[in-house]
C-alpha cells in the first residue's frame, strides 16, 4: 500500500508522461471516455521486497460526468511500453475464465479413479473435446460462442443434451424438456418447424 500511495502522488504530479491507450466516442463523433496510462519503474518503497517493482496505472476520464478514475498494477516484468501490462492482464483474464470453464462446467477437477493413468488420460480427453468444440465454433463462423463456451456437462448413462442455437446466443436441453417444449408450441409453429427439418433432412441440392 506504501508503493500504491506514492505512485498515485506521482501520477497525480506535474509532468506525468501520459499515454493514450483507448478512446471511445459517441455517437456525435466527440470523445466520451480516454483512458490514459502510464509507468514507474523500481519503486523502492517496499524495502523487504527481494525482486524490482515497477507499477503501472491506467487513468479514466469520462467527459459525459466528468469522473476521473485510476486502475494500478504492479509487476516484477519491465514492460517496453506504457500499455504492455494492461494488455497482458486483459489475457490473463480470459485464461482464468477458460480454467474456471474447464474445472466448472467440464468437471475437469473430478476425477473418478485414482490411478495416475487414468487422471492424465482423463484429462487430455477433456482437453482434446473441448479444444474440438472451439476449433468447430470458429470454422463454423461462430467465434463469439467460442469465447463464451461454458457449456455445463449434464450427460449421464442413457441421457441426451440438445443445443440449440439462435445467433449469437444458445441454449442447452436435456431430451425431455426440449421435447415437452416441442408439445407446447402452437399449431403453426409446428407446422413451420416441420417442414424446416424435412428441408434440412434433404440436405443441399
Amino acid at each position: 500500500m506504501a508503493a500504491y500511495d506514492d505512485v498515485m502522488g506521482l501520477a497525480r504530479a506535474k509532468g506525468t508522461d501520459w499515454k493514450a491507450y483507448q478512446l471511445e466516442k459517441n455517437s456525435d463523433g466527440f470523445i466520451a471516455r480516454k483512458e490514459e496510462v502510464a509507468s514507474f519503474f523500481n519503486i523502492t518503497s517496499w524495502e523487504n521486497l527481494s525482486v524490482p517493482l515497477h507499477v503501472s496505472i491506467k487513468r479514466e476520464t469520462d467527459y459525459e460526468d466528468g469522473k476521473v478514475s485510476y486502475f494500478v498494477l504492479a509487476h516484477s516484468k519491465r514492460c517496453k511500453y506504457p500499455g504492455e501490462a494492461f494488455d497482458l492482464y486483459e489475457k490473463r483474464t480470459c485464461i482464468e475464465e477458460r480454467h474456471r470453464q474447464l474445472k466448472g462446467f467440464w468437471d475437469l477437477a473430478k476425477f473418478s479413479s485414482p490411478a495416475f493413468s487414468l487422471v492424465l488420460t482423463q484429462i487430455i480427453f477433456k482437453l482434446l473435446a473441448y479444444s474440438l468444440m472451439q476449433l468447430y465454433l470458429v470454422r463454423s463462423d461462430m467465434k463469439e460462442l467460442a469465447k463464451k463456451t461454458n457449456f455445463r456437462k449434464k450427460e449421464r448413462a442413457g441421457e441426451c443434451v440438445i443445443i440449440l442455437y439462435s445467433g449469437s446466443h444458445y441454449g442447452v436441453f436435456d431430451l425431455d424438456e426440449y421435447s415437452f417444449i416441442l408439445m407446447d408450441l402452437e399449431e403453426d409453429c409446428k407446422k413451420r418447424l416441420t417442414k424446416r427439418i424435412k428441408t434440412w433432412n434433404k440436405g443441399p441440392p
